[in-house]
């Protein structure tokens, strides 16, 4: 890609990105914006399939709510960036994009047919066009990536903060009065 075509190409995205100012901790504080609500599931191993526990949880997440957008970000089964690997190997970027897959399936079948779901595909990381627009993808993987929100609680009932084999279901509420809702 030549030097002007990527000038072009940040220009365009520059003017469609979302305001940089929105970060996801700020959303799940609930004090800007609006109130957002999320599960964290667990994935097995190497595995897409959502276990029933982990479909009873994005059952009771959407039961009830009035929602304005659905966001599903899904990781593979490493940590990382870690020392050794700066990147994710193709293979785990394609599982956590299966995984979403599934969430987002799971979602359409079982939840609202014409659902609009944003995925985020954690393993895959930013590319440098991403970084220098700050875009609503760069923006939401630096956020999790930092915050820690990923935790679970584990069968022995200790709370688990690693990324690794999970993906997280957002919802955002309409603020009081807001049309529009889902």
């Amino acid at each position: 890609m030549n030097i002007k075509m990527l000038i072009l190409l940040t220009f365009i995205l520059s003017c469609a990105s979302e305001p940089k100012n929105k970060t996801l901790p700020a959303i799940l504080a609930d004090h800007e914006g609006p109130r957002a609500q999320y599960v964290t599931v667990t994935f097995e191993k190497g595995k897409t399939k959502l276990d029933q526990n982990s479909k009873q949880q994005i059952e009771e997440l959407f039961k009830g709510a009035k929602f304005t957008k659905v966001r599903v970000l899904t990781w593979a089964d490493r940590e990382y960036p870690d020392k050794h690997h700066k990147e994710a190997r193709a293979p785990e970027i394609i599982l956590a994009d299966d995984r979403g897959e599934e969430v987002e399936n799971f979602l359409k079948k079982e939840i609202k047919r014409n659902l609009t779901v944003e995925s985020f595909n954690m393993a895959k990381r930013p590319g440098i066009v991403e970084k220098l627009m700050k875009t609503s993808d760069f923006q939401i993987k630096d956020s999790f990536e930092k915050s820690g929100t990923t935790g679970t609680q584990t069968g022995d009932g200790s709370v688990s903060y690693t990324k690794a084999s999970k993906a997280i279901i957002i919802i955002d509420q309409p603020n009081l009065g807001q049309e529009g809702a889902l």
